[in-house]
């Protein structure tokens, strides 16, 4: 199952269907800002979601990724789905 991580490492799932159809994703990306992840989708049709586990008073921007492009993984599904930390996929 899909989530997002938070700066403590807690996990939020994401909703299960949620990436059941892909190939109707532009582009989805994960942002990180103070550990928190942020996730944001854009579709074929131009409807645009974001969904974040932020709470922080500070905005540290650490990064960000891209995770499907044009309806196809871009990363390793698998690895994404099994990182421990919001800095895991980040590209030093």
């Amino acid at each position: 199952m899909a989530f997002l991580l938070d700066y403590m490492g807690n996990e939020y799932d994401l909703p299960a269907d949620l990436f059941d159809d892909i190939s109707n994703i532009v582009v989805a990306w994960i942002e990180v800002n103070t550990g928190d992840e942020t996730l944001k989708i854009v579709y074929n049709n131009g409807k645009r979601i974001q969904i974040t586990t932020y709470s922080a008073y500070e905005n540290d921007f650490e990064g960000d990724y891209d995770i499907i492009v044009n309806g196809k993984w871009v990363i390793d599904e698998n690895e994404w789905n099994s990182r421990a930390s919001s800095n895991d996929m980040l590209i030093a």
